[in-house]
Parts: C-alpha cells; structure tokens; sequence
C-alpha cells in the first residue's frame, strides 16, 4: 500500500473509532451533568484534570518517541518495549505514593481527594496501555488501537451508569473509570503480542534504558508543557478566586472544553497517521516531508475551518441540548475554545512534522515558552472573567504555538505554500456560516444540514481540496469503516 494510503488507512480507523468513543462520551457526560449536578461535576471534572496533569509522569518515554522508534526499527520492538513498560511501572508506583502524600494538602473536598487517589491508582495500567498504542501506530495497525478505545469506552459507561443510577456520586464514577483501564489493559496486551518477536520477555538491559532515558527526554519535555497547557486552566480554577463558585466553574468550563475536543477526533486520528510517513520520509530527504506536510495541511484546514465556524454560531444551542439548560452559559467559552481547537488540530502536523525533522528540541522550546504564557495569561485573566478567561488564554496560547511552529518549518523545510489553501477555506466557510445562522431559526439540525451542503458546495466552486485528494480521503474512509 502506497504511503497515502497507510495514512488514510490508518486515520479513517482511528477516526471511527474516536467519533463512536466520542460521540458515546458526550452523551455520557451529558447524563452525569444531570446527575452530579454543577458542583459534583465541577469536582469530577477536578480529579480528572489533576490526575491527567500528572499521568505524563509514569510514562517519560514519550509515546512519540516509542513510535518514531517502532516505525524505523520494527525489529527491534520486542527489547524496546519491554524497556518501556520496565519504566511505566517504576514511575507509576513512585507517582502514587506521591499522590498519597500530595493530595490531602491540596484543600479540596473530601470526595475530590478520595477520587484522585482512585484515579492515581489506575495510572500504572494506562501508562502500559498507551505504551502498547505507540506500538500499534509505529506498526502502522491504528486500528488496534480503535478497537481499545471504543472498548475501553463502552466498558466505562457500562460500569458507570448502574452506578450512578443507583445513587453513586463522584467517587463511585472514577472507579468505573479506573476499573475500565484496567481491562483495557489485558485487552492491548492481547492485541499486541502478534506484533513482536521471540524476545518480548527479555528483560531490558541497563544501557538499552540508559539509551531510551536520554533519547526520549526532549519528547517528555514537550509532552510535559503540551499537557501543562492543557491541564492547567482547570486545575488553576479549582482554587484561585474569581467572580464565580470554583466548582460550577471548573464544571461549565470542562464542559465547554469536552465539547470543543470533539473537532480533534478526526484531525488526531490523521496527524498520528501521519507521524510514522513522516518518521520515514526524514530518511528520504527532506523534500518528501515538505511535499507531505503541504497536503496534509491543505486537508486539515479544509476540516477545522468550517466546524469552528459553524460551532460558534450554534455554541449555545449545542451546550444546553448535550449538557442541560443550566451550562448553556459556557457557550462563550465554547466560542473561544473552538478557534483555540482549531489552532491546536493543525499545531500537532506541525510537531509531528519537527519531530521527524529531528527538531525535538525547538519544538521543547516552543511548548515551554507557551505553557509559561498560558500560566500568566490565566493568573491575570481568571480573577478578572472566570472560566471565559481561561478559555481565551487557551486560545491564545495555541495561536502563538501556531505562529512559531511555522517559523521554525519554514526555516528547515523553506516555503510551505498554505497561504492560498487557507484563504480558499476561510471564504468557504465563511458563506457556509452565512447558511448557518440564517437556518438556525428552523432548528439545529437544519442548521448543521443546510451547513454540510453548503460547505461542500462552496468547497468545490472555490476547490478547496482537490478531486484527486477528496477522492482518496473518502475512499480511504469508507474502507476503514
């Protein structure tokens, strides 16, 4: 299969299974707003913010690493891998019994503390289990890692439901969640073993360790301040003071943010399908990740672009249907996050595209400088407008991810030549928002099905993508389906 192809292969089963896990999660959460109510949802959202800031923790060998590794040296993923989860599980048993020590002083509610400590425990099993999802994108077989996910999912809404229904609040939810990693687990470990060799049980070497510490710590910096940004606005929330009660903050703000990941189904799902021919045409010369670079840009862009137009105009619309009328206030925050998520859906190209260049360390450089930037656009900006500022710091904090990202491969690559693309996109989806608003008032759906026919009108009068390229991305689709 030619190298397009693998990378529509590979993100159209990624995106299925993301859109199912997605589109499961949101209705999901929609039903625990309901209820927790505000401020339990403020607290759930709390605990898992705060465990997922320090889950980059248990797993210092980067996951971008571990794949980039796979996708060069196939043979040698037994020995690796073992290495890897040799250190998943030294660093999770040391971050639990840090946790147990930290948490307590952190002055939140009870049921928050206990339900951190219950996340915490379940870090050991997905650290390994992401382990084994950088095996199957190195291997180029993303659909494994599909199928754990809506596993992992669909377990997780089992367990929980009952749970709540019967009365559970905060801490009975995380466990669900817990206990859904930890089958997950078993199920990745099951996937994984027809993809290495003999020596998958022996045990690492020290200089094999030695070799994966030194190797992968720029990918962990960057990682590191990737998730700082990301987590950090909700956990600041949870205790700095604002014109607002911190747990209906923390709950409107997660909620609006939920929502606004949703445009990272599909555009994850490619970028990691990506990464590995990227990873390949380093080898090659750079010429053949320029080439790469420009046509997937070209098609990201022709995806982020109308969804955060048509998601600001129907923001308070979709906040009060999928999480009741009480958080249709977060739409304002939805406004701003969606253009912060189109920002960060065409950041990761680009930091995929500087991690095959080898450029790991200006693209450590750009996260630490914006994850600092994002931490004092929040200390000014919460006290003053809550959760609406956290939410423009986000955007803007991604917005200068963008802007040096770009300068750094124009600098390595020479000119990329997405100008022209992006405008093309933005007059397409700027009609298509026209078509929007003036639907609106024959109700959402007609809104969101006057705004694909739209789209996909103006698209093809001003070509936003080529027919060669639509072609292949819808072929390449229905296959993975």
């Amino acid at each position: 299969m030619s190298s397009a192809g693998k990378i529509f292969k590979n993100t159209g089963a990624l995106a299925v299974g993301r859109i199912i896990t997605k589109a499961a999660s949101l209705v999901f959460l929609g039903y625990v707003t309901r209820v927790l109510g505000e401020s339990g949802f403020g607290r759930f959202s709390t605990a898992m913010a705060l465990v997922g800031f320090v889950e980059i923790f248990p797993g210092y060998i980067g996951r971008t690493y571990i794949i980039r590794q796979f996708a060069r040296e196939r043979e040698a993923s037994g020995p690796f891998l073992s290495g890897v989860l040799a250190s998943n599980v030294l660093l999770s048993f040391a971050l639990f019994f840090e946790m147990i020590l930290v948490v307590p002083l952190l002055g939140y509610a009870g049921d928050t503390n206990t339900a951190c400590l219950v996340l915490a425990a379940s870090l050991l099993f997905s650290s390994l289990t992401n382990s084994y999802h950088a095996l199957f994108a190195g291997h180029e077989r993303m659909e494994l890692s599909a199928y754990a996910d809506v596993f992992n999912t669909a377990l997780t809404i089992a367990l929980a439901v009952p749970v709540l229904a019967m009365g559970g609040q905060v801490v009975a939810l995380v466990g669900a969640y817990a206990g859904a990693r930890v089958v997950t687990f078993f199920l990745a470990r099951r996937f994984a073993r027809p993809l290495l060799d003999d020596s998958r049980f022996i045990r690492p070497s020290a200089a094999l360790l030695k070799t994966m510490s030194i190797g992968a710590w720029p990918f962990f910096i960057t990682q590191l301040f990737i998730i700082f940004y990301n987590r950090a606005d909700i956990v600041m929330l949870s205790f700095m003071n604002q014109p607002m009660d911190k747990e209906i903050a923390v709950g409107h703000y997660n909620a609006a943010y939920k929502l606004m990941e949703a445009m990272g189904l599909v555009t994850s799902a490619f970028v990691a399908a990506v990464y590995p021919v990227l990873a390949r045409k380093f080898l090659e010369g750079a010429d053949g990740v320029l080439v790469t670079f420009r046509k997937a840009f070209r098609i990201l862009a022709a995806f982020v672009f109308p969804v955060a137009v048509g998601t600001t105009i129907l923001a308070s619309d979709l906040m009060g249907l999928l999480f009741g009328e009480s958080f249709a206030g977060a739409a304002l925050a939805l406004q701003i996050l969606i253009w912060g998520q189109a920002m960060d859906s065409i950041n990761p190209l680009a930091a995929v595209t500087m991690r095959a260049l080898e450029k790991e360390r200006d693209l450590a450089r750009i996260t630490g400088v914006c994850a600092v930037f994002n931490v004092a656009l929040n200390i000014v900006l919460i006290p003053r407008f809550s959760y609406n500022g956290a939410a423009a710091a986000t955007l803007l904090s991604f917005l200068l991810v963008y802007v040096w990202s770009r300068h750094v491969l124009a600098r390595e690559l020479g000119t990329l030549h997405i100008v022209a693309p992006v405008v093309r996109t933005i007059v397409a989806s700027a009609a298509m928002g026209a078509v929007v608003w003036w639907a609106r008032a024959y109700g959402l759906a007609a809104a969101i099905a006057a705004g694909v026919a739209a789209y996909a009108l103006f698209a093809a009068v001003l070509g936003v993508m080529s027919r060669e390229e639509w072609n292949l991305v819808t072929a390449r689709f229905r296959r993975a389906s």
